[in-house]
């Protein structure tokens, strides 16, 4: 079954799992509990005023849609493509080391979000607005950077190992950190 131009709130998802679906065009509403996502496509959609408990999201893609405002802390994502999403003042948290692998960042829009207790170990955030992203305690291995706006970045404690910036991104960091280029 494909959703096309609906709302969909409690009543339609709660202690469902969809698998191989398709939602177009579609705002999700209320507090989702109990819902799992399974290689599903999200076009277009606004997922960001809705709450997620015990929600996961496996092998889905979200081109274009806005996720923002929303804490990740209690879903479960993995092998999800973000790629020209939006998620503006996002928050991926948990109480152990987050692992963010197989996921897609390309041309997202993240801007005045939060990784922290992230591993990020060969992610790239190719195109992506990072302004005014912190990355608290992260491990940042092989991280790449390039290509991605990352003004007012902040990276507290985090373990940083061939990591890679562009020249931009190299003299953004470095003038937001104090530095004046003579």
């Amino acid at each position: 079954m494909n959703y096309k131009n609906k709302t969909l709130g409690e009543k339609d998802l709660n202690s469902n799992d969809f698998e191989n679906q398709t939602f177009e065009n579609c705002k999700f509403v209320g507090n989702i509990r109990f819902v799992s996502f399974l290689n599903c496509i999200f076009k277009n959609c606004d997922l960001s005023q809705a709450l997620y408990n015990t929600t996961s999201f496996t092998n889905c893609a979200f081109p274009m849609s806005k996720l923002s405002n929303i804490d990740f802390g209690d879903i479960r994502i993995t092998m999800c493509n973000f790629t020209d999403s939006v998620m503006e003042n996002v928050i991926f948290k948990k109480k152990k080391i987050f692992i963010l692998k197989d996921i897609t960042f390309k041309n997202t829009n993240l801007s005045r979000s939060a990784f922290v207790f992230c591993n990020l170990e060969n992610q790239t955030f190719d195109g992506c607005n990072l302004e005014s992203v912190v990355f608290e305690k992260c491990k940042l291995k092989n991280t790449n950077f390039s290509n991605a706006n990352i003004n007012g970045v902040g990276f507290e404690e985090c373990n940083v190992e061939n990591t890679k910036l562009d020249i931009n991104g190299f003299i953004s960091y470095c003038t937001s950190k104090g530095f004046i280029l003579n």
